[in-house]
């Protein structure tokens, strides 16, 4: 019996070493920013830099602080609506969110360096889709992009990863974001899951405004990580309620997600493939946060592939774990440069895994999925 509850202890010893690692690292696909950036430290007039204009809908409660970064809290509340602009340096490098770094000896936002969130302004509803809606109406295609982050994220840095990957996209049309009440915290993870549960019915409400009102014929959506939770639930419910919303769905993209894959594939992705004309899931091997959430949630997840690449009817799958990202490897939809041309290919010809440049197709049972060639 002594040796039955030293290995109890020990089991629970890892278990809470994982958790503590788990959120060190993070699950969000952005990083923290610096809150550094001065209004009034000389940046008045500078031109180098482009602004990139999103649109967002947010349940954080509003604040009424004029500081964009300080305008929403962490606490859940009712939709508001808005418009941010966010600042995309001129040499940018695909797949950087540019942020001050201590060892440039950088302590504070410049918007001709770095990614910045420089303005938020919160709109009345009617307001927000009517000029979502013109924006959708100067696109080629009537294109709208939508992205849903993950854990560990704060309202800032959903704009600022939003902007980015539009401008990187080359993306025509309007990106817009959603941004549930995470903590953003890393000792946070399990109070993120929660709040994002709560959350779903409010993002399922968005989603179906999105379809009525924003006059897209083409709609992109992106989430990242523990946000997939809470999309992937709203859209099968939505799908049930409006079938026709799959004429509009053109691309669902779902990245590292951190779903249970039996339940996945058993429970959400039938629902999935009858709501979005086509679906694209990247994973990866080396993801650390994947690796840890398997060993602390005691199931392999959707977005890691060590227990097998997840080869689904109606799912087109990406292996990730050849690109080149950052030590974690987790936030390679963001900050991939290989993934980021990837998701052009797709967003702007709408071209299959089968003809993307890059991909090279591996059999499975079940089917094909791809892989990233070195």
């Amino acid at each position: 019996m002594h040796h039955t509850m030293e290995r109890s202890s020990i089991a629970a010893a890892g278990k809470r070493l994982a958790l503590l690692v788990l959120i060190a690292v993070g699950a969000g696909l952005v990083g923290c920013a610096s809150s550094g950036y001065d209004r009034g430290d000389g940046l008045a007039g500078t031109v180098g830099h482009k602004v990139v204009r999103t649109y967002f809908a947010t349940d954080r409660m509003l604040t009424h602080d004029p500081d964009p970064r300080k305008m929403f809290t962490e606490a859940g509340s009712e939709i508001s609506y808005g418009v941010c602009e966010v600042s995309i340096p001129p040499d940018h490098d695909v797949g950087r969110l540019e942020s001050p770094s201590v060892w440039r000896l950088e302590f504070k936002e410049n918007p001709d360096r770095h990614v910045v969130l420089l303005e938020t302004w919160v709109k009345p509803k009617n307001e927000f889709y009517a000029g979502l809606a013109n924006r959708v109406a100067q696109s080629q295609g009537k294109n709208l992009l939508v992205f849903v982050h993950g854990y560990n994220v704060s309202f800032e840095d959903a704009a600022r990863r939003t902007a980015q990957m539009a401008n990187d996209l080359n993306f025509d049309g309007a990106p817009v974001f959603y941004s549930w009440p995470s903590k953003a915290r890393e000792s946070l993870y399990f109070v993120d899951r929660q709040t994002l549960e709560r959350s779903t019915p409010r993002l399922k409400a968005f989603l179906a405004d999105v379809f009525a009102q924003s006059n897209a014929e083409n709609v992109y959506i992106v989430a990242h990580s523990m946000g997939n939770q809470g999309l992937t639930k709203a859209l099968a419910e939505l799908r049930e309620e409006d079938p026709g919303i799959k004429s509009k769905l053109k691309e669902l993209i779902i990245a590292a997600p951190d779903i249970d894959t039996a339940v996945f594939k058993e429970q959400i992705a039938p629902g999935l493939v009858a709501a979005a004309q086509n679906i694209t899931l990247y994973a990866s091997s080396r993801d650390v946060t994947m690796t840890l959430s398997h060993y602390f949630n005691g199931e392999y997840r959707l977005g890691d592939t060590r227990g097998g690449v997840p080869v689904i009817p109606g799912i087109e799958t990406i292996d990730a774990s050849n690109v080149d990202t950052d030590f974690y490897a987790h936030s390679y939809v963001g900050n991939s440069k290989s993934v980021v041309m990837d998701l052009s290919a797709l967003i702007q010809s709408h071209a299959r895994a089968a003809q993307r440049a890059k991909l090279k197709a591996t059999k499975a049972k079940g089917g094909n999925y791809w892989t990233f060639e070195p």
